[in-house]
Parts: C-alpha cells; structure tokens; sequence
C-alpha cells in the first residue's frame, strides 16, 4: 500500500524502495504460505511499472525478467507478459507486444483472471492504435472498459477511458475524445493519482489544440506540469511547446519542442520521437524557418517509414510540401501532397485526411483551378462533419473560425456554387 501511495504521487524512487522492502517480505515467507505469492507479484509489477514511469526501459527489461523466472501464479504471469508488451510498444516493437499479449490473453482467460484479461485488451487496444488499426481499437478498449466496470476497479477504468479518449483523438472526434477524459479526471481525482491526471490534462489538452483552442490546451498543459512539479515527460513537454508557438511565444515554445525530442530519443520512447520531430517541424513551418522545417521533417520522414507509422510519415510530406510550395517549387510539393493523400486513404483520422485534401487544394489553385475547388470541396465536406460532431456551440465556433479552417471551409463552399 505505501508503495502505491507513493506512485501514485509519482514520487517513483521512493516507490521502488518500498516495492523492494515487500518484495524481500514475500520471499521469505512465501515457502510456508501461498498468500505471499501475491505479494511477491503485486511488487514486481509496481517496480516494473515505476520504471516504466521513469522511462527507464533497461531496469524495466530486467525486473520483468527476474519476475517472469519467480512468478508461481498464473495470474503474476499474465500481469507479467502485459508488461512486457507494454515495453514492447514503448519501444516501437508492436508485432512483438501482439505476441506477448495473445499468450496473455489465453493464459488470463484459462485461468479465469478477469483483471488481466481486461488489462490485456486495454494494451491491445493501445497497440492497434500505435500501429494504425483506429477503428478496430475502439471494441477492443470498450470491451476492456465493460470488465473493469464489471470488477469494480477503477484506475482499470480511469486508464481505458485515457486509452479511448486518444483513439477518438485519431479518429478527428475531439469533442467525443474530451468526454472521456472528463470521465477519466473524475476517476484519478478520487484516486489521488497525479501522474495520471497529469497524463489525461495534458490529452485534453491537445484535443483542444485540435479545435484551435490555444488558451484552454494551454491551461490544461499547465496544470499537468504542475500536477508532476515541473518533471516534464517528452509529451507535455512538446504540447507545451505546441501551444506557446500558437500563442506567439515562439521562442520559448521551440524550445520546448527540441527539449521534447531530446527527452523521446535519450528514453527510447519510439512514438513519442515521432510525435516530437512532427510538432517540432509544424512549428518552424508556422515560423516561416522553412529551411530547418524541411530538415527536421526529412529526419521524421526517414524515422517513420521503417517503423510503418503512416500518420507520421503524412505529417512529414505535408510539412516538406509546403516548405516547397513556399519556394514556388509547386510541382515538386504536389508529389508530397499526393504522397500523402494515397497514405491517407489507410487511415482513419479525418484530420489528416482534411488537411491533404487542403494542401492538394492549395498546390492546384495557381495552375489547375478545377482541381484544386474538387480538394477543397472534399476537405470542406469533412471539416463540416468534424464541427457538427462538437457539442459546445462555442467550440463549434472557434473551430471554424481558426485561419486555415475558415479558408479551407470558404473555399469549399465557393467550389460548389
């Protein structure tokens, strides 16, 4: 209990500390009495997840190998192999955590362990989203949902609704996403978790740089600095960078962005690197740096592709197209924009699929007219979809009125008179 106390006011090292203190108690009593292997279990895996929190990837691989070695429960070795895929997908590695996963789901569900099973499909569903399967990931984590409701256990239920928020997140659905973070709030607040607040803050927080709501996201990101003291992870540390830049304090916010990906690539967090590199080289492109944009989008480009990650890879043409649209190079920018409009087509995220609609738009309007009115009528149709789906009428409203929205929605509109 004090080590959960104390990872739940992210004071991890202390922590650990108490991890160990239980993990020797259960060692030594284990022999005479069963119950001590649950003990032994539940301490492995809250150092495991310490270092998890830490971004201490190596002491993670080892914990769960000496863990997988002294675990006699089949339920420890169904938490166990959850773990490891979790390290798994941190690391980019998601075939590898679809492994571990299927065994721990068949292990969970022939030993009855309902808690694992749910955690499992909590981490499925987290993989399918990392790896581009939007769509298929919502049953998986609703399913996730339903048994930690069903178990009564609520931190199960605050992370899976955290896991649902970001894949209506992906799918362009903000509005939905923000609603299940609320829910999430509510849950971690009446568990006392700071870390996970933080975590769902900062979500809620980029939902809202989605819809152009500069100041809120930049509350929120604020408010999850404070909840970790200033002990920034590389993803508030990029959406705080995100927002100072929107906000006009450039400087300031590109530095937090190059903090971002120093952080992702010392931890060896492959998808937050990508997340980093992409809002790193949007930033310099609303900066006009055009030069150090291309550079840093080329870098995310040649990242991404071995790794498969399509949003990221479209993210990386878009900016490199409109570095070259800003050097009157169009019919080199109109292959990156199409590039990324065919990737586009394998995903689900709306947002992405606006925006190449956009830029195509833009590359055609000097030279072929028609086509150009053709992309922006499409990137109008669902940016219209995207703002009927927001409930508050004044987020509807800010949404529509951000610059590139406007223009893409008066375009639209001209193109079909």
């Amino acid at each position: 209990m004090r080590a959960k106390a104390a990872y739940r006011a992210t004071q991890y090292l202390e922590a650990l500390g108490f991890a160990q203190d239980a993990l020797k108690m259960a060692q030594q009593f284990m022999a005479n009495e069963a119950r001590w292997a649950v003990l032994l279990d539940r301490a492995y895996q809250q150092s495991a997840e310490c270092h998890d929190r830490r971004a201490d990837f190596g002491e993670m691989q080892k914990t769960l190998e000496v863990w997988a070695a002294a675990t006699p429960r089949p339920e420890g070795k169904v938490d166990n192999l959850a773990i490891w895929a979790r390290l798994s997908y941190r690391r980019g590695e998601y075939e590898t955590a679809k492994r571990f996963l299927d065994e721990a789901a068949s292990l969970a569900q022939t030993c009855g362990y309902a808690a694992g099973l749910a955690n499992v499909l909590r981490f499925r569903a987290d993989v399918m989203w990392l790896s581009g399967e939007v769509e298929r990931a919502i049953p998986i984590a609703q399913q996730a949902l339903a048994l930690f409701e069903r178990i009564d256990q609520p931190e199960g239920r605050a992370r899976t609704l955290n896991t649902l928020g970001i894949i209506y997140t992906y799918l362009g659905d903000y509005y939905q996403a923000i609603v299940h973070w609320l829910r999430a709030i509510q849950l971690y607040e009446t568990l006392d978790e700071r870390f996970g607040l933080s975590i769902v803050c900062s979500n809620i927080g980029e939902a809202y740089q989605h819809l152009y709501a500069m100041r809120t996201a930049l509350f929120y990101h604020q408010r999850a600095s404070d909840l970790v003291e200033g002990k920034l992870s590389s993803d508030l540390s990029r959406n705080l960078g995100v927002d100072m830049v929107a906000v006009g304090r450039v400087e300031e916010g590109l530095a937090y962005l190059e903090r971002a990906v120093e952080i992702a690539k010392t931890n060896g967090e492959a998808d937050n690197t990508l997340q980093a590199l992409a809002s790193l080289a949007e930033a310099l492109l609303q900066a006009e740096d055009y030069e150090r944009a291309k550079a840093i989008a080329l870098e995310l480009l040649t990242t991404a592709q071995p790794l498969n990650a399509t949003r990221h890879m479209i993210r990386a043409e878009l900016v490199i197209g409109y570095c070259l649209l800003a050097t009157s190079d169009d019919l080199a920018a109109q292959e990156y924009f199409h590039e990324a409009f065919v990737e586009s087509q394998r995903t689900s995220d709306r947002a992405i699929m606006w925006q190449t609609h956009a830029a195509l738009g833009e590359a055609f309007s000097r030279t072929q007219p028609e086509t150009a009115a053709m992309h922006y009528g499409i990137a109008a149709s669902i940016l219209n979809d995207m703002a009927q789906s927001i409930g508050d009428p004044q987020l509807r409203e800010t949404f529509c009125s951000a610059p590139l929205v406007a223009k893409v929605l008066s375009a639209g509109s001209s193109s079909q008179v």
